[in-house]
């Protein structure tokens, strides 16, 4: 026998009911918690606009921190790396066989060469070709770095070598590149080499590869090692720069 339709709504409807009933006590006994919002923690005082912020000031300014110009792949690039106070002795027969050991495992890569270098009692002069900035900057980078290690296997000691970034600048005559050549292979008449003989080479120097003297027949035999340096692919530092004034004597001096 069908029950009444209308006892059936009633109930569902009673059944309902309850059921709020339910919920709303529930509700009533367990409130809502809304979320809080906290605080961030003051920023710490670091950086930031204030006096004495900042790269520390010393007396040496050292090459000044702004974005380097462009590189042509044309153009040699002359280099010098500052050695700091505490650094190894560069001129020591240890120093100078680590140096060039690195130099003949890194001056010859695809976008960055070492083509004529001078090993100094406190800096190292390098004469480079660069695909561009980038590639000029990783290179020398790379190279120093490799430097900074060898020498501190080398005298069992630890910290850095460099005392700043390296100083840059672009050779872009036959002119710049002839006198940088002179001065970079005759550097060492301008610490201590001038009581030498005219007629002698730069044996910290890439002088022994280079293939630019007058008196080529007179040229030592280079030693026994990896060759150091790379062959100069650049018009200006093959052959560009003997325009400006013809072959290079060994007896010829550099500028100040």
């Amino acid at each position: 026998m069908c029950e009444d339709p209308g006892v059936i709504l009633v109930d569902i409807k009673v059944r309902m009911d309850y059921c709020h009933i339910q919920v709303d006590r529930h509700r009533a006994s367990h409130p809502v918690r809304h979320p809080v919002q906290l605080e961030l923690p003051a920023p710490k005082s670091h950086g930031g606009k204030r006096k004495g912020a900042g790269r520390p000031k010393t007396d040496h300014a050292g090459v000044e921190h702004c974005a380097r110009p462009p590189v042509a792949s044309r153009f040699p690039v002359h280099v010098t790396l500052e050695a700091r106070e505490d650094a190894p002795p560069f001129l020591r027969k240890r120093s100078c066989d680590a140096l060039r050991t690195v130099m003949a495992a890194g001056c010859d890569r695809q976008t960055f060469r070492l083509c004529h270098f001078s090993i100094q009692p406190g800096h190292v002069h390098l004469i480079c070709e660069a695909k561009d900035a980038v590639s000029l900057s990783r290179g020398v980078q790379g190279l120093a770095i490799r430097m900074a290690r060898a020498l501190n296997r080398e005298w069992d000691r630890r910290g850095p070598i460099w005392a700043d970034r390296y100083h840059a600048r672009h050779l872009k005559t036959p002119s710049e590149t002839r006198h940088c050549l002179v001065y970079v292979l005759g550097n060492f008449r301008h610490h201590g080499g001038e009581k030498t003989s005219p007629m002698c080479i730069d044996q910290a120097s890439s002088a022994y590869w280079f293939t630019g003297y007058r008196e080529r027949d007179d040229l030592p035999e280079p030693p026994d090692i990896p060759r150091p340096v790379a062959n100069a692919r650049t018009w200006l530092l093959s052959v560009g720069w003997i325009r400006a004034g013809g072959l290079i004597s060994m007896a010829e001096r550099p500028r100040s």
